[in-house]
Order: C-alpha cells, then structure tokens, then sequence
C-alpha cells in the first residue's frame, strides 16, 4: 500500500470480512506497517523492492476441514480483486495463486536480477514452487 484510502474505501475493506466463507473459522485483513528501517535499505540491496510503502495488506481466511477449502479460496480470491484495484503489486509472503506476471508483482525491478542471481546460485531449482524463481 503507498498511498492513504479514502473513508469508502476503508469500509469496504471491512465489509469484505464480514461474511466469511462456509466452513471458516477465522477471517480477517491484516496491515503490517512498514517504514522506519525497512526505508533505510535501497530498493536494489535486497529482493525485497517495495521498501516505500506505507503498509502490506494481508487477506486471510482459516478452515479446518477440506471440504470448505473451494469455497474459502474462491473467497479469497474474490477479495483479492478487490484489494488489487486499490492497491499495486504484491507480497511475496501472502503468495496468490494465479497471479498474472507474478515475478514482477512480487520483486518489482529486481525481478531480472533476482532471476539472473538464482541461475548462478541455484541451477538445478531444487528449491521450486510454482511462483518461484526461474
């Protein structure tokens, strides 16, 4: 999050947690502020690139049996949308599934490097999952 929402905004932040999906036990969106010494490092030093946002937001929804999981990331899924309009990019840490160009979502302009790093570091990919490196 880089910038401040609006009143309306805000509440339908809360009006997406309201219902939460069948099956759910916990739903929630969480803020983690950001700041102070994360903005002391440069975009480049690190993977993490968005070090001038205010905020991460989080959306999250908790079952416990596997017969609600469909409905509970169709869910999320829909919230995500939501919370992709107001927002940019997107946390490597809160992974989505499907995200479109989700190197770029997640590394910003050190997706190249990142990519170009774990080639030299890492060429067998042993350590992959599906929005991993390549």
């Amino acid at each position: 999050m880089h910038r401040s929402y609006s009143r309306g905004e805000l509440e339908n932040l809360t009006d997406l947690i309201q219902r939460p999906a069948e099956g759910s036990v916990y739903a929630a969106i969480s803020f983690y502020a950001l700041g102070g010494e994360i903005r002391s490092v440069g975009k480049r030093e690190t993977a993490f690139f968005y070090r001038d946002a205010r905020y991460i937001m989080g959306v999250q929804s908790v079952w416990t049996e596997d017969v609600f999981a469909r409905a509970n990331r169709d869910w999320l899924r829909r919230r995500f949308e939501y919370i992709k309009s107001i927002t940019v990019d997107s946390y490597v840490n809160f992974p989505i599934s499907n995200l479109r160009n989700y190197e770029r979502e997640y590394f910003g302009d050190n997706a190249e490097r990142l990519e170009r790093v774990n080639k030299k570091y890492e060429p067998f990919n042993a350590f992959r999952f599906p929005q991993g490196l390549r």
